[in-house]
């Protein structure tokens, strides 16, 4: 029963989260994909999960990656924090892919934690996707990774770097703050795409963001 109830709990997370956090569309108008950064909410659910983790970790002294990555998918961020004060997996690095999700979903709470307990904020995939790539539609926790340290415009996977990637899902606050602080609007990928080719692609302020790159590109 306890575990249907989280089931349920994480989906209605996700669907508030999609209804909350952006913009409603009218007719052919496209939704704003810019989207705000989540915060950990206290629930009664979250805390029963967390003192039962407690209980169980009292006798086993395990915690599974599946656990792990449950706790990061929920936003459960006192169940995340307990996990890494009890257990190694932190420092044996194997935790990239859980940074990604609590990136991708806007977990702003838990990506401040991971950070101030050592991950690399220039974490990348095995093929040189880096986080912060991940980040450009949530703003505040791309500014969070590149005061953290993470390296601002990485040339990675496909050649491509942040700045494209921030172009091609159409966040303008992403690429304002991308350009101000020295991003190269002339980097090409490794076939050949500019920038503003990438822009092109996305189906929100796209006409912001290509006005903005072509004044940068003169």
């Amino acid at each position: 029963m306890k575990r249907n109830l989280l089931f349920i709990y994480t989906i209605l997370l996700f669907s508030t989260s999609a209804f909350c956090h952006q913009q409603t569309s009218f007719g052919n108008e496209p939704e704003a994909p810019c989207k705000i950064a989540i915060r950990y909410q206290e629930s009664a659910i979250l805390t029963e999960k967390l003192n039962k983790v407690k209980s169980e970790f009292e006798t086993s002294k395990n915690v599974s990656l599946w656990a792990y990555k449950e706790a990061v998918t929920t936003n459960n961020y006192p169940l995340v924090k307990f996990y890494i004060e009890e257990t190694n997996l932190l420092k044996e690095k194997s935790l990239v892919d859980l940074v990604f999700v609590a990136v991708q979903n806007g977990y702003i709470d838990i990506v401040q934690l991971f950070l101030d307990n050592g991950v690399d904020p220039n974490g990348k995939t095995k093929s040189n996707f880096y986080l912060i790539y991940r980040a450009v539609l949530f703003p505040e926790i791309m500014k969070l990774l590149h005061q953290s340290g993470a390296e601002l415009n990485p040339k990675g996977y496909s050649g491509t770097t942040t700045l494209m990637h921030a172009a091609r899902e159409g966040c303008l606050e992403s690429v304002e703050y991308l350009v101000e602080n020295g991003a190269n609007v002339k980097d090409k990928s490794d076939d050949g795409k500019t920038v503003i080719d990438f822009a092109k692609f996305n189906e929100a302020n796209a006409e912001g963001v290509l006005q903005l790159l072509k004044n940068q590109s003169k």
